[in-house]
């Protein structure tokens, strides 16, 4: 897998899945890879659990900053802890982190998570080595002089400003744009194997049919307009691609 400094993937096995309508996106470590999570948790120095206020929705924000500078790979705390063994390290130049996972059994492991909405469980207390998904509680209630927190507002550094959404688009760019040829011509249909298919840009592995179901008899590459995460027919959520190829009538042979 590969995670950001703040904890969320990037890559990861569990995010391929062609059965999906769309991309997965805002997946964390402490959801996705828990047992790890829990054990990354136990090295000093290399994550912090933080908070944060934001005044925009009064909230308080809990999340994780992983340390960029990690010298060397890490692996479990407790060799044999487990029957999954992990190796972790930084990616030079980018605060992106690359972990490999060796699981030798399937082992359940918990990090409370609300799956309705952000809410932390437990808004009275947070413990550096406990596990939990990146969460938030009400700012009200570290305000309230009766609350039995001893943390105060006024202590929480200010969470990072957060962009406005905007959808406009530069119509000077767009004008000009339009009138450039591709970069790069690429016919995905002269990819005929899986491997030679994944890493080509614009390029899709169809393997589900329309239904979302159905795997194809005849798995093909082909444009990823045409075919998003591998299911035929699925738009990309990304707009109208303008890389890759593909003809009507290879479309209508499939």
């Amino acid at each position: 897998f590969i995670m950001n400094n703040r904890g969320y993937l990037v890559s990861h096995p569990g995010l391929m899945d062609p059965n999906r309508s769309g991309p997965i996106e805002q997946q964390h470590i402490t959801h996705k890879e828990s047992m790890i999570a829990i054990d990354m948790l136990n090295h000093k120095g290399f994550v912090t659990k933080r908070l944060c206020n934001n005044f925009y929705d009064k909230t308080i924000q809990r999340f994780y900053e992983f340390n960029t500078s990690l010298p060397n790979v890490l692996s479990n705390v407790v060799s044999g802890d487990h029957c999954v063994h992990y190796y972790i390290a930084a990616i030079e130049g980018t605060n992106a982190f690359i972990g490999l996972v060796n699981a030798s059994c399937s082992v359940g492991a918990f990090c409370p998570c609300s799956m309705v909405d952000r809410l932390c469980l437990n808004c009275n207390r947070m413990e550096q080595t406990e596990c939990e998904c990146p969460c938030e509680c009400s700012s009200e209630l570290y305000e309230c002089p009766n609350a039995n927190i001893s943390r105060f507002n006024q202590d929480i550094p200010l969470c990072g400003m957060k962009l406005e959404n905007n959808n406009h688009k530069s119509h000077y760019f767009h004008n000009f744009a339009e009138n450039l040829k591709s970069c790069f011509d690429f016919q995905c249909e002269s990819y005929l194997s899986h491997s030679s298919c994944l890493g080509v840009l614009g390029c899709e592995w169809c393997q589900i049919d329309a239904d979302g179901r159905t795997p194809l008899s005849s798995p093909f590459c082909t444009s990823q307009s045409t075919c998003f995460n591998g299911v035929l027919g699925a738009v990309t959520p990304y707009g109208e691609g303008t890389f890759g190829h593909i003809s009507r009538d290879a479309f209508g042979s499939y």
